[in-house]
């Protein structure tokens, strides 16, 4: 789970105070301004490290993490993963559509990583739900249910939406946070500077 917190230091302010001596009151605005360009980019870094290795689409993944902006009150932004397992049909799989041909046997075909051929998943097909909702499902079945079944004369077990990974465990494989967290420092710096210059010259 990423939750990865970018907050300016004091000696950071200070040089910026110092630099910009004419314009005494803008020093903390920009700076949380810069610290909000760092964690846009950062953003965008996590996003694509997890659309390149998995077939999940983007939508999702940016639903899933949120960020709080830095202000000149609270100087400090934060960038956090958080969410449930993602359903099947969030991946990429064989076939995109409900189809009395998709026979259980064999399964619908998922892939989940792009560096994987994925694999079908025998038992599973493609169905649309009354309310227009369209999933990969699996028939409940076991000893209980079909005990169950017999006993009340019961036809059909149910069925179950099987999940791929979260959001949170996505991150967890392709990202290393220590990594991030020396990345995002040396951004800050970088556009900190980039912010003086703009303003000095």
């Amino acid at each position: 789970m990423l939750n990865l917190k970018l907050t300016v230091k004091d000696n950071q302010l200070r040089r910026l105070e110092s630099e910009l001596r004419h314009l005494p009151d803008k020093a903390a605005a920009l700076l949380a301004h810069g610290t909000n360009i760092t964690m846009d980019h950062l953003e965008r870094t996590v996003i694509d490290a997890i659309t390149d290795t998995y077939t999940v689409d983007k939508e999702l993944v940016e639903a899933s993490i949120s960020k709080r902006i830095a202000t000149k009150a609270n100087p400090t932004a934060q960038l956090r993963s958080y969410g449930p397992a993602l359903r099947l049909r969030a991946f990429d799989h064989f076939p995109v559509r409900a189809s009395k041909k998709t026979k259980p046997a064999i399964g619908v075909h998922v892939k989940i990583r792009k560096d994987s051929a994925g694999r079908p998943l025998r038992g599973t097909f493609i169905a649309q739900m009354k309310s227009g909702h369209i999933g990969v499902f699996a028939r409940k079945d076991n000893a209980r249910r079909r005990k169950a079944a017999n006993k009340w004369g019961i036809t059909s077990l149910g069925i179950k939406e099987p999940t791929g990974p979260a959001v949170p465990s996505m991150v967890s494989e392709v990202i290393k946070e220590r990594q991030l967290e020396a990345k995002a420092a040396k951004l800050l710096e970088k556009n900190i500077d980039k912010i003086i210059d703009s303003l000095l010259w």
